[in-house]
């Protein structure tokens, strides 16, 4: 099976620094970040220890 090529989405000038503006303000914290991490680290412990 061939995967389908998505259809590129291309902003015009005009958007471009509203929409970089919106991307970055909406970054996640550093604090949600890490405790992502911890959260992935405790379920692969867990994965670890039911196998």
């Amino acid at each position: 099976m061939v995967a389908k090529p998505r259809p590129m989405i291309v902003l015009g000038s005009d958007n471009k620094e509203s929409f970089v503006q919106k991307f970055n303000s909406n970054l996640p914290s550093k604090e949600f970040r890490e405790s992502c991490k911890k959260a992935g680290e405790l379920f692969n412990v867990r994965k670890k220890t039911n196998r």
